[in-house]
Parts: structure tokens; C-alpha cells; sequence
């Protein structure tokens, strides 16, 4: 989608629609996901405190369970949160700042949750964040898809 001479944005208005009506989100994510050559398009929000949510398109509804199972927002278990706490972490996190991070996870349970989805690869970015709170947009990739690069 680019924009158009007259100023409208489609990416812009697909956004702000469903930011303005969450019904939409899914349509989002998606057409992220379709335009990036990705499985997943993702919109996760955390924080102590705050309301939990992580909004994900095209995939098995119950990865939230079991990554909930496993405390999949753990930084020594997760990767994409690992990466996401690097030192000097450029804008887009992707795949060579997980491969950091992975060398520090104190356990195989994410790792292996990504495995079974296919959501092994990706990048990701900060929305919003603070000391208590992070929302971010995160682009999830399967092998077929392969490694992100930015």
C-alpha cells in the first residue's frame, strides 16, 4: 500500500480504523503479515499492572494458552523479550539480535513452542513503553518464510 496524491494513506487508515474499532485488528494484522512476505502479523501489549493482550493473526488459538503455560513473557525464556531488553536495541529488533539473546535462555520451553507454531523467525518493534508497560507490533515468520533482515 503506498500513499496516494492526495494525501490518503492506505496503511495509515487500515491502522486507524482498527485502532478506533479492535474488531478490525485482525484484517491489520494481516494484511501487515501478506504485504512482508510473513505467516504473522502480532500486536502484544504487557505490563505489571496493566491489561494483557496478544492479538495474533492466522495462527491456532491456543499458543496464548500455552504460552501463558510456560510464562512465554519471560526474558530468560523469551527470546523476543530477551532482545527486546539488549543493550543499545536498534528501532526494529530482528533475527541478529535473537540470535544474541538466545544464547542466554535459561530453558528450551519457548523455544520449542515456537517450533511447533513455525513462528521461529521474525522482527518486532516498540509502539509504546515505559518502566511498566510495552506494546509492540511484531511481524512472526515461519522457516518457509525465513530470517528477517533489516
Amino acid at each position: 500500500m503506498a500513499s496516494y496524491a492526495d494525501g490518503s494513506d492506505p496503511w495509515a487508515d487500515l491502522f486507524l480504523s482498527a485502532a478506533l474499532e479492535p474488531h478490525l485488528w485482525d484484517a491489520a494484522l494481516r494484511a501487515m503479515a501478506q504485504a512482508t512476505g510473513s505467516c504473522h502479523g502480532q500486536l502484544i501489549g504487557f505490563g505489571p499492572g496493566a491489561a494483557a493482550f496478544n492479538w495474533i493473526s492466522d495462527v491456532a488459538p491456543d499458543i496464548i494458552e500455552k504460552s501463558s503455560m510456560i510464562d512465554g513473557a519471560a526474558p530468560d525464556l523469551n527470546f523476543r523479550v530477551a532482545a527486546d531488553r539488549l543493550p543499545a536495541r536498534p528501532a526494529i529488533v530482528h533475527e541478529a539480535h535473537y540470535d544474541v539473546a538466545r544464547q542466554a535462555l535459561r530453558a528450551d520451553d519457548y523455544l520449542d513452542l515456537c517450533s511447533d507454531y513455525d513462528i521461529f523467525h521474525g522482527c518486532q518493534t516498540r509502539l509504546v513503553a515505559d518502566d511498566n508497560v510495552m506494546i509492540g507490533f511484531a511481524l512472526l515468520r515461519s522457516e518457509a518464510d525465513g530470517r528477517t533482515s533489516v
